[in-house]
């Protein structure tokens, strides 16, 4: 979570270098759960499971 001002500063901390979709607005306030796509323990096509 960040702001505009912010957010290429958090991006650069958490070393995303690949493709990343970053939601804008409040309607995030209230959600209730996460992308699992950086999460150690999902696995996909690319990448197994930690």
């Amino acid at each position: 979570m960040g702001t505009l001002k912010d957010i290429a500063k958090k991006v650069k901390e958490k070393n995303i270098k690949k493709t990343a979709q970053i939601l804008v607005g409040y309607f995030l306030k209230d959600c209730k759960t996460y992308s699992k796509l950086y999460d150690k323990n999902f696995s996909h096509e690319f990448r197994d499971a930690l």
